[in-house]
């Protein structure tokens, strides 16, 4: 009664009322069999007050009762009482006993708690400050059977207290006591969450080669809750965790260790649900390393084993990957199969913001693939939804690359014309890169056109659209239009100015000059001289400059006779025909000083026929003659002066033998005179006159009818064909530039030249226009004309005979007229009679009776 007093007091909160009543039952009746129950009471109160010497005193009195179910508690709350005491041995060793007891205990309910907390306990104290290299021995020594299980929840404690360089050992000790536990898998697995803890990821990654190496028929697929299934979310958990680790501090080291620690874990857990995660960082981070073959590898086989089970954004992004590494390996025999993927993204995803650079993939690896068309077309459909942006900008480098590479500038030209034509703010910051193209194209265009004439059209398009291919342009279009013959449109395409036709201003000259318009020709033959290119032609330029500038002098007609005799020369003559004798002092002296002059007046005129061209010296020679005439002429006229009256008959037969040797020697100069000049066939001013005193009667007459002839007939000369062509100066060049000149036309011009007194100018037009028709007759008319206009009579000779020869009546006319002022009648005759009148029925009267005589 007073244990159930005490018991109930203590129950009903009246707790220092019952522990009295308890210490006295416990006192009076310490072998009752309630005592134990007492006793326990008396103990949990103490222990409840941290009196845990005192609540061990009243436990361990339980320990006489073997058969009390309350023995196995005792045991338990001893252990704690000796723990709060830092007693841990005996702590142990009261744990000990209470699984045991537990174990051996009849009553299994609460057999079963004490058993569960006091195995708890055990292995939590044991973790705590047992040594856990003895703990196989120390649990096999007190526990019957197998001791991996009690291992096992002492290295589980460990790894929860952190004590994890202990609990590896155990964990290895566990796998080595039966390697073919399937368990063991989860037990390697949790070394490697271990090291992974503790940051010693080399110790890691070998326990993970362990795994990998030892347990590959214990990592395939298993439900959760599973050993293999633990395994696989420990080594998760480190493989993810370690690429954290790098991520915080990069190294070429650790990276490897990421590497080797992702392939491990692949290699064990990869065919795992749950390994999509790690397989699929592995492949992002193997491609952030620059590893695009081994990243595409796991991006193919992470889309091909969970394409099907992905949840969007997840899905999009691993698709988006694959196909972006696939991309930046550019292996050719990928691109059909990027070329597929990027299609079907395009299809799958067609508007998220990744949507326009995978689809910018679909043309990209077309050109790549040589289907170029396909290309430009899908190029140009992205950069028609939005120019602006970084795909459109892509998109119109591989469009103006493609055109430029394809070489179809005709297309190149109107794609680039079809978008300059477009509006909008987007296109704005195309419009200098297109007008380029245009420019460029339109210029290549050229360059490739099937004809010369094509090609200068299109060039002189591009000369007028674009300033910087003006100079280029201008000369290409010169070049393909002269090579067109069309000079003219060449010229005035030049004519648009620019560095570009300094270039060609030889050329230029070349193509005015030969079309006879000498006064474009000239500035440019001077601008050609000043220039690089000119240094090469500099002597055939010079002397074109000459030419044209020596033509375009302004002479009188007869300024450049070479023919004739020195104006001095002439005045002397005129001076002895007057009389060098003198008319006042002594006449002896008279005499004698004016037949010194007359005689140097001679030699003078003998060594002008001595040393002068051909036609000054027979000239010369037969004034000579009549120099002889005049001084006997004047030396009888001296007998006819009104001082010597009275003795004029005497004076004038002693004048009259100075005299008469004097016209002796006029006569046998006259005669030599008439005989070389008949011989040679070249009469000088002076023959006609010598011939009409010293030839005879009938040599006389003919020269008087020759003197009516030669003055009827130069009165209308030069003798000149009409033009056949009535066109002006400007429009006959024009024609001669449009390649479109002949005979007439080169005629037409030396004839508008002559007649515009520009003589030199006629004689140059003349000149060139027989270059090309050597056999026109009235163009060697008109530079014979030229040339008597300028006093060159040889020259003008000559080309009145190669004009009458080539069938030009008027020049027959020329040279006829030139015979009779040289005095050469039947050279005259000859001439005269090709020759035509234009109708002059007098004129024509006149030659025939000439001709008949």
């Amino acid at each position: 009664a007073l244990f159930f007093s005490g018991y109930a007091a203590t129950e009903l909160g009246r707790e220092a009322e019952g522990l009295k009543i308890l210490e006295e039952f416990a006192a009076k009746y310490p072998g009752d069999a309630h005592a134990p129950d007492a006793f326990r009471v008396l103990a949990d109160a103490r222990f409840d007050r941290n009196d845990f010497a005192g609540a061990e005193g009243w436990y361990r009195r339980i320990f006489s009762f073997s058969d009390s179910p309350v023995l196995g508690y005792a045991f338990y709350k001893t252990a704690w009482c000796a723990y709060n005491r830092k007693d841990f041995a005996r702590a142990l060793l009261a744990l000990e006993k209470a699984v045991v007891w537990s174990m051996d205990t009849q009553d299994q309910s609460q057999g079963i708690n004490l058993a569960r907390e006091a195995r708890r306990d055990l292995v939590a104290l044991y973790a705590e400050v047992g040594d856990h290299r003895r703990a196989y021995d120390y649990f096999t020594q007190f526990l019957r059977g197998d001791p991996r299980e009690w291992l096992s929840e002492l290295a589980k404690e460990m790894d929860r207290n952190g004590q994890y360089e202990k609990s590896a050992e155990i964990h290895k000790l566990i796998v080595s006591l039966n390697p073919s536990d399937p368990a063991g898998v989860l037990h390697q697995a949790s070394v490697i969450w271990g090291a992974y803890h503790l940051r010693r990821w080399p110790e890691a990654a070998d326990a993970l080669q362990v795994l990998a190496d030892k347990f590959s028929g214990e990592t395939a697929a298993q439900a959760k809750g599973t050993p293999a299934a633990s395994a696989e979310e420990l080594v998760r958990e480190a493989a993810l965790a370690r690429e954290f680790e790098y991520r915080k501090a990069p190294s070429e080291a650790s990276a490897e260790s990421v590497e080797r620690v992702y392939s491990l874990y692949l290699r064990a857990f990869g065919a795992w649900e749950t390994s999509q995660e790690p397989r699929f960082r592995y492949a992002l981070f193997l491609r952030g390393r620059g590893k695009n073959a081994e990243a595409e590898a796991e991006l193919r086989r992470h889309w091909e084993q969970f394409s099907a089970v992905l949840k969007e954004p997840a899905r999009e992004e691993a698709f988006r990957n694959w196909i972006d590494v696939i991309r930046d390996l550019d292996r050719p025999e990928d691109r059909e199969k990027l070329l597929q993927q990027a299609e079907a993204y395009r299809k799958a995803y067609p508007k998220t913001k990744h949507a326009r650079s995978v689809a910018f993939l679909v043309p990209a690896t077309q050109f790549k693939l040589g289907r170029a068309e396909d290309a430009i077309r899908e190029s140009q459909a992205l950069f028609d939804l939005d120019p602006s942006d970084e795909i459109g900008k892509l998109c119109f480098k591989n469009l103006r690359v493609a055109y430029y590479e394809r070489k179809n500038w005709a297309a190149a030209r109107l794609w680039a014309g079809r978008l300059l034509d477009r509006s909008g703010p987007a296109l704005k910051a195309y419009r200098d890169d297109l007008q380029l193209i245009h420019e460029e194209t339109s210029f290549l265009e050229a360059q490739t056109a099937a004809t010369p004439a094509e090609q200068a059209a299109l060039y002189a398009g591009v000369a007028k659209r674009s300033p910087r291919l003006r100079d280029k342009s201008v000369v290409n279009g010169f070049l393909a239009f002269k090579a067109a013959g069309q000079n003219l449109a060449a010229l005035e395409l030049a004519e648009s100015g620019g560095k570009g036709a300094q270039s060609i201003s030889g050329i230029r000259a070349a193509l005015y000059q030969e079309a006879g318009d000498y006064a474009r020709a000239l500035p440019l033959l001077e601008e050609f001289l000043k220039s690089p290119e000119g240094k090469e032609s500099a002597e055939e330029a010079r002397r074109n400059i000459a030419l044209i500038r020596d033509a375009s002098v302004a002479r009188p007609a007869g300024a450049e006779k070479k023919g004739s005799l020195a104006p001095a020369l002439l005045a002397k003559k005129a001076r002895v025909e007057r009389g060098l004798i003198g008319t006042k002092g002594d006449l002896a002296k008279q005499m004698e000083k004016g037949t010194a002059d007359f005689q140097a007046v001679a030699e003078e005129f003998l060594a002008a026929a001595r040393d002068t061209a051909p036609e000054v010296a027979y000239e010369a020679y037969c004034a000579v003659p009549l120099l002889y005439r005049s001084q006997a002429q004047a030396v009888r006229a001296v007998a006819a002066r009104p001082e010597f009256a009275k003795e004029r008959e005497a004076l004038a037969a002693e004048l009259e033998k100075i005299a008469l040797p004097l016209e002796g020697k006029a006569a046998e100069f006259a005669s030599e005179c008439l005989a070389k000049t008949e011989e040679i066939g070249t009469a000088g001013r002076f023959y006609g006159e010598v011939a009409g005193i010293w030839g005879g009667e009938e040599r006389a007459r003919r020269i008087r009818a020759g003197a009516e002839l030669l003055g009827r007939l130069a009165a209308q000369s030069p003798w000149l064909e009409g033009a056949a062509v009535g066109s002006s100066e400007a429009d006959l060049l024009r024609l001669h530039l449009e390649g479109k000149g002949d005979a007439s036309s080169w005629h037409a011009l030396a004839l508008h030249r002559f007649r515009a007194k520009s003589v030199g100018l006629a004689r140059l037009t003349a000149a060139d226009g027989l270059s090309h028709f050597p056999q026109h007759g009235p163009l060697w008319n008109v530079l014979g004309a030229a040339q008597h206009a300028l006093g060159r009579q040889q020259e003008a000779e000559a080309a009145f005979r190669k004009g009458a020869e080539a069938g030009s009546s008027h020049a027959s006319v020329n040279l006829g007229l030139l015979e009779l002022r040289r005095g050469r009648i039947e050279a005259a005759r000859s001439a005269l009679s090709r020759g035509g009148f234009q109708g002059a029925t007098e004129l024509e009267r006149l030659v025939e009776e000439f001709l008949k005589r």
